[in-house]
């Protein structure tokens, strides 16, 4: 009774939830374990800051009207190479299993802009209010960002360095230190998207080692000093504040305050 109150079962496969498997031994008694804790009263909205969701996924957006274009392409070019009585639907389940999901919806820029993302939650949090508390933290991150970076510029102590990158092209490299990719592909990403060409000549990040958290952000402009860099580099992450906010916004309005 104890162990199924601490380990309820699975209410699909009926299962506990397996923490190790203990091993036989060669003398035939086996491996033992023992586990020692302190029960803390809580809830369960705040346990689920740890772990809220099972599965977290996105896919590019299929754009129907490309893949029948180009499936009509594909249908010429095999009627022309292979025997007139090929199964026309054979060939159109080819087309789909092996080339539909290449034609995406994009940007005028050929990137893919639209998506399906796919959120599984344990169910202490909904799926709405994991991605509301995602944005919250997303903001949380951009905004920490601008404060590190006018500490950097004023001299003190930061988690961030803006130094000239050693290479040909003048340009500044950013390093964050406990960051990952997430903050750095979106920063360097919508510095293309959002910063004039006449003003932006490169716009790049990387992560020097996977076992570092760390990433450094290359930017170079045509006027390449620290307050332009950091004028361009906070217009960026005002707007992209401004997006998450509209989303936390929309979750507002179809689920409910979610504050």
């Amino acid at each position: 009774e104890e162990t199924l109150d601490f380990f309820p079962p699975n209410r699909i496969t009926g299962e506990n939830i397996l923490i190790t498997r203990l091993k036989p031994n060669p003398d035939g008694n086996g491996e033992k374990i023992h586990l020692e804790g302190t029960c803390v009263i809580n809830n369960g909205s705040y346990n689920a800051g740890f772990s809220p969701v099972s599965a977290a996924m996105f896919v590019n957006k299929i754009d129907e009207t490309k893949v029948e274009a180009a499936m009509q392409k594909y249908l010429e070019e095999k009627a022309a190479e292979e025997h007139p009585e090929t199964d026309i639907e054979l060939l159109k389940r080819r087309f789909m299993i092996s080339e539909s999901e290449r034609h995406f919806m994009t940007d005028e820029n050929g990137d893919p802009n639209v998506f399906d993302f796919t959120i599984e939650s344990i169910e202490v949090l909904s799926s709405a209010n994991i991605l509301y508390l995602a944005c919250e933290k997303m903001i949380e991150k951009l905004q920490f960002t601008k404060e590190e970076i006018t500490k950097s510029l004023e001299g003190e102590e930061s988690s961030i360095e803006i130094t000239d990158a050693l290479t040909v092209m003048a340009a500044k490299d950013i390093t964050i230190k406990d960051e990952t990719h997430t903050l750095g592909y979106l920063l360097q990403d919508y510095m293309l998207r959002l910063i004039s060409k006449d003003d932006l000549i490169f716009s790049g990040y990387c992560n020097p080692h996977p076992l570092q958290k760390k990433i450094i952000i290359r930017v170079a402009l045509t006027n390449n000093d620290n307050e332009n860099v950091k004028t361009k580099l906070f217009a960026v992450i005002d707007y992209l504040i401004g997006e998450y906010n509209k989303i936390r916004t929309s979750l507002n309005s179809q689920f409910g305050d979610m504050n």
